[in-house]
């Protein structure tokens, strides 16, 4: 549709009709599409990193020996951070190893705090 718009105002420009007034449209075309695009695009790289901290979060919740109570999982494009506190480096280690099985992780960012007082 933004090529036939562009094509529409480069014909009017050769015959010599109103193209002036076509092409500031066909721009605004192509300007609006092009952001419908990239809030489409934002909108599912979102759902994509809500997606993957809910699977994190989902296999960190059943990982045995690990009390993932109280742990922060936040997802960006592939990158996983943790934090958040565990009882020990025990538990820090299994947190960051569970993350790192999961499918579409391509980094873990480990900033979990232990602290002995959370068992």
């Amino acid at each position: 549709m933004i090529a036939l718009s562009a094509l529409s105002a480069a014909a009017q420009e050769s015959q010599g009709g109103a193209a002036s007034a076509s092409a500031p449209d066909a721009a605004s075309a192509v300007s609006a599409a092009a952001s419908a695009s990239g809030s489409e695009s934002r909108k599912a790289t979102k759902a994509a990193d809500r997606k993957l901290r809910k699977q994190v979060a989902g296999v960190l919740a059943r990982t045995k020996r690990l009390d993932a109570s109280r742990l922060l999982i936040f997802a960006k494009s592939g990158v996983v951070t943790l934090s958040g506190e565990v009882a020990d480096a025990e538990q820090a280690a299994l947190a960051v190893s569970a993350a790192q099985r999961v499918p579409g992780v391509g980094e873990v960012r480990n900033r979990l705090r232990i602290s002995p007082q959370t068992r």
